[in-house]
């Protein structure tokens, strides 16, 4: 909307028997209305399918985790034949854990590696026991929204910054 478009909606505006300070109390109205939608949907819960697919995610980074931690522990027996009969190094290094200096999380990896269907099921048998929101909003849905509304309420701010640069406008004018 150009200026001479907040012109014209002021005299409709002034036709209609709506001042200009009526209109710009609208547009404030809907400027907060669109803020108040667009933090409820910011602050919305996510959709029990984006957490059923957070779990599935989860389980399969930390079996893919594992077979790389696995793999890098066994690159020292691939080059060294004498290391497959040294039972310390064995001990040491071919474990589900990781040994006794495993980072946290080395049994979620390994048993994510080892049993990921029953892992899965059991973590979202679990989550199918949660009493779920009723407005949560999808993730892939969130944003969208979240932008057509900032869309919206850059419209309707350009817009009121238009009117009240049409009202002091007008005020200096009628100074004059």
């Amino acid at each position: 909307m150009n200026f001479h478009d907040v012109i014209r909606s002021m005299a409709a505006a002034v036709a209609t028997h709506k001042s200009a300070a009526d209109t710009l109390k609208e547009l404030r109205e809907e400027i907060a209305a669109a803020q108040h939608k667009r933090h409820a949907l910011i602050m919305a819960p996510p959709a029990r399918q984006d957490l059923e697919a957070m779990v599935r995610s989860w389980v399969a980074t930390r079996a893919a985790e594992f077979e790389r931690d696995f793999a890098e522990r066994l690159k020292r027996f691939a080059g060294d034949a004498r290391a497959l009969e040294n039972q310390r190094l064995i001990d040491t290094f071919v474990t589900l854990a990781g040994g006794a200096d495993s980072p946290p999380g080395a049994l979620d990896r390994a048993l994510c590696a080892a049993i990921p269907q029953q892992i899965t099921a059991a973590m979202l048998a679990g989550l199918k026991t949660i009493e779920w929101p009723e407005k949560s909003v999808r993730l892939a849905d969130r944003q969208a929204q979240i932008e057509v509304l900032q869309q919206r309420e850059a419209q309707l701010q350009q817009q009121e910054g238009e009117l009240v640069a049409a009202i002091e406008a007008a005020a200096q004018a009628a100074r004059e």
